[in-house]
């Protein structure tokens, strides 16, 4: 829950820390670290490019190889993409991934495409052994809103 005076929630077990370490190498843009340029993934780079299979390789290779540069203690088990709709301008990705000290994989689902506006939009889930999807935010545009606890 975020918290009232900032709008945003600390991390509270590895899992969290996991999930959060993991969305901000896929989110970040490769060069926007002043301090690591090499870090990141940059997602939204990939939302203006041909749904292709060479595409798809590219961005599992970069999230697997980000994720075990900077966090070497989760295990990338699959980068799976499914039901993207190149027509909706939708790209679905589903990484799974085990921490290592706890032994618990989780499932993390990615959408992102163009919204109604022209801008990106990126929706982000954990599905458990379950199943089940929790979301965890939405964004319509490329930065925080700190109030509201969306991208």
């Amino acid at each position: 829950e975020p918290e009232p005076e900032t709008g945003f929630s600390q991390c509270r077990n590895l899992a969290q820390v996991a999930r959060q370490n993991l969305l901000m190498i896929i989110l970040t843009q490769p060069g926007e670290r002043i301090w690591d340029s090499s870090f990141g993934v940059g997602l939204k780079r990939y939302l203006f490019e041909n749904d292709v299979p060479p595409l798809r390789q590219r961005l599992k290779e970069s999230i697997k190889s980000q994720a075990g540069r900077y966090i070497p203690w989760v295990n990338i088990n699959s980068v799976d993409f499914s039901s993207s709709n190149p027509e909706q301008n939708l790209l679905s990705i589903m990484v799974n991934y085990t921490i290592k000290p706890t032994a618990t994989s989780e499932t993390l689902s990615i959408q992102a495409g163009i919204s109604d506006t022209g801008t990106p939009s990126i929706r982000f889930a954990t599905i458990d052994s379950f199943n089940r999807a929790t979301e965890i935010r939405s964004s319509a545009s490329g930065l925080m809103n700190p109030a509201s606890g969306k991208i």
